[in-house]
């Protein structure tokens, strides 16, 4: 997007500032906070910082219970642990393997529950998915072979919990200054308590991708999603 800023080509979607903000989980899940969007507490790790056995201690009492470790920057789960009985020596091991893609970590608490996922078209919010692995975890596997994951849209949610998690998606798109379109994951807990994970500027979008999913939910066609977020 900076590229295209600098030579005056036009493009769809979020600015170089938004989509940077956004791949920034950490930065990303501070605005969130101001913003009043819940989000799974976090401490921020370096790699070099995996050898540091008191400091990883700290972080566990920090987070006290499972958690995910992932990558600050990185998209797809890569890089990414999760830990159901954390303990120092798997910490380190998860804080090295994220480390391996980028030059901060994210140590998250895990919020057991539902997976799911809500596109912003403008301004709006399109109907809710629901991601449900068949099996573990929704990983890099999970997510791009095909039949390993069943996506059900819309959500069978309460229309209290659907407009809630809706309106928090709305918010989180615009405190990253989201343009056009943007899809925002959340964990929905078995109280029904949302918890925004992060914005995706530039969500996947093919014909059976989980924008324009969401888009024929609501009643508009591909070439129609294109048309308006062009």
């Amino acid at each position: 997007q900076g590229l295209l800023d600098l030579r005056g080509i036009p493009y769809t979607g979020s600015t170089m500032l938004a989509s940077a903000a956004a791949v920034d989980k950490g930065l990303s899940k501070m605005l969130f906070q101001v913003a009043g969007i819940p989000t799974p507490h976090w401490v921020s790790l370096r790699p070099d910082q995996a050898d540091d056995a008191e400091l990883l201690e700290e972080a566990l009492r920090e987070i006290n219970g499972p958690c995910v470790v992932k990558p600050n920057d990185q998209g797809s789960t890569v890089g990414m642990t999760i830990l159901d009985s954390p303990d120092v020596d798997a910490l380190a091991d998860a804080v090295r393997v994220a480390g391996r893609f980028s030059a901060s970590v994210l140590v998250e608490r895990y919020i057991p529950g539902r997976e799911l996922t809500v596109a912003v078209l403008g301004d709006e919010a399109l109907p809710i998915i629901e991601i449900a692995p068949k099996d573990g975890y929704y990983d890099y596997e999970n997510k791009y072979t095909k039949g390993k994951t069943e996506y059900h849209c819309p959500a069978v949610l309460s229309e209290e919990v659907q407009h809630h998690v809706q309106n928090l998606a709305v918010a989180a798109h615009h405190v990253l200054g989201c343009r056009a379109y943007s899809r925002i994951d959340f964990r929905l807990t078995e109280d029904g308590l949302p918890f925004c994970l992060e914005v995706n500027t530039i969500p996947g979008f093919t014909e059976t991708s989980l924008v324009p999913m969401a888009a024929r939910a609501a009643g508009i066609e591909f070439g129609d999603l294109c048309e308006e977020i062009i």
